[in-house]
């Protein structure tokens, strides 16, 4: 099931369910079931934006087992996931016997010339050798 805390204070907590805005029998069921919690006093689904608010007495319950339980709402009601269909079994193609080939290794000897100027490493290759100013 794929659901996403997107915001929460003491007293109320947004969650973002892709389901609900597919599922219009998972909304209804899955508000019977929010608001049927002890600790629950407002709940709203917006389908639009796949979210649902619970505003709940943080009082009365802790985060984590205000969580737990709805986390549990969420799951409880949402619907049977079918497994992907089987592929087609496709016939295999005749396997045909192959000869074995033999492979020779030939060692590639490779030489790199540079052929430039010289570098000075004394020198910065950055600088612009018109405008420096030598003092004597």
């Amino acid at each position: 099931m794929d659901y996403q805390i997107v915001h929460a204070i003491e007293g109320r907590i947004r969650i973002r369910i892709p389901l609900l805005a597919e599922e219009t029998n998972y909304n209804s069921k899955l508000q019977s079931l929010v608001e049927s919690l002890n600790f629950v006093t407002d709940i709203r689904i917006n389908p639009q934006a796949e979210s649902i608010i619970v505003t709940y007495k943080y009082k009365k319950i802790s985060c984590a087992a205000m969580l737990a339980q709805l986390e549990q709402a969420i799951v409880q009601v949402a619907p049977p996931v079918e497994p992907p269909p089987a592929p087609e079994k496709v016939p295999s193609p005749p396997t045909v016997e192959k000869t074995p080939q033999t492979h020779q290794s030939h060692e590639v000897e490779q030489t790199f010339i540079y052929v430039g100027e010289p570098v000075n490493l004394e020198e910065d290759p950055w600088e612009d050798k018109t405008t420096v100013n030598k003092v004597s």
